[in-house]
């Protein structure tokens, strides 16, 4: 990141660096082992407010900014802060693609906290999160990294290089974490394991409701930030308010289950996730490993929502 030394304080297994005036996190959690392979979950913090008077406000302003989310989540916690977080993780089958992931999430994360916290602070009566280097004092000019968003912009002007992909190849590789998929136009729609397997395609002949969350690939999407790039809309067969949301936000950012790119949110008063990958992220094989992660979340948010009933001891 080329990120200036003196502006920053490295940790044992991260970092903290000041890019004006809020402080930006990095930090990579202990090494486990997940079925023989080491496993680790990269976090990407930044603090925008504090001293949140009406939290309830607080989180309804947020579940709409979601909407427009990239790689990050925006959540507010029970001390009253607002928080962008995202995570990757990273095994040693995939570094090159996790690394490349979490410098875009860094710079992105890093530009779009220092353009929100003043203008959502003054939505919500409450502080920017400040803070200063503790040796060199508050940064008082802004690193060239807080510019690039208009480096992504400039990227995604031009056609989605996402656009170019065989989607209806992809929607026959083996193996595949869905229940079907179908081509769409510039993507895919594939209905994943939620509830049950019951896709959407037999609802209302008589059915019960579908059990698949239906996760939207879409190619040409145009984000208001960075331009063309891919989006995934992951929609659960939930109905839920914001607060939900929100929780969801908060827990997976201290435990994620696979990459943790984007945000929950309320759409059509049902729970989504929305992430938005940019136009100069493109990589081979992007689009298939983000289906994997984004079937594991589902399952991740059903274990959040629908927890299992621990079992009634048995009389005497």
């Amino acid at each position: 990141m080329q990120i200036d030394e003196r502006w920053m304080l490295r940790r044992p297994r991260g970092f903290t660096w000041w890019g004006h005036e809020l402080a930006q996190r990095v930090w990579l959690d202990p090494v486990e082992d997940y079925h023989g392979t080491p496993v680790a979950r990269l976090h990407i913090e930044t603090d925008l407010l504090t001293d949140v008077p009406d939290p309830a406000k607080a989180i309804d302003a947020l579940v709409a900014l979601n909407r427009a989310a990239s790689l990050s989540s925006l959540a507010a916690d029970a001390e009253g802060r607002v928080r962008l977080h995202a995570s990757l993780t990273v095994t040693p089958d995939n570094l090159t693609l996790a690394g490349s992931l979490a410098l875009h999430a860094i710079a992105i994360q890093a530009a779009d906290a220092h353009i929100k916290a003043a203008p959502l602070a003054g939505h919500l009566g409450a502080r920017v999160a400040r803070s200063a280097h503790p040796s060199h004092g508050p940064r008082p000019d802004p690193d060239d990294l807080l510019d690039a968003l208009a480096f992504y912009a400039d990227k995604g002007a031009g056609a989605s290089p996402y656009a170019d992909l065989d989607f209806r190849a992809m929607a026959l590789m083996q193996p595949r974490p869905w229940v079907l998929a179908r081509t769409a136009g510039d993507g895919l729609d594939v209905e994943l394991p939620f509830l049950g397997s019951r896709p959407s395609v037999l609802d209302g002949t008589g059915a019960a409701a579908p059990e698949t969350a239906l996760l939207q690939v879409r190619a040409s999407h145009r984000h208001a930030q960075l331009g063309t790039g891919l989006l995934l809309r992951l929609a659960l067969p939930v109905r839920a308010g914001a607060a939900v949301a929100n929780q969801l936000n908060l827990a997976e950012a201290l435990r994620p289950e696979g990459h943790q790119l984007g945000a929950w949110t309320i759409d059509q008063q049902n729970l989504a996730c929305y992430t938005v990958v940019p136009a100069v992220a493109f990589a081979d094989d992007l689009v298939e490993t983000l289906i994997w992660h984004v079937a594991a979340r589902a399952l991740w948010a059903r274990a959040q929502l629908f927890p299992p009933t621990p079992p009634t001891p048995s009389a005497g």
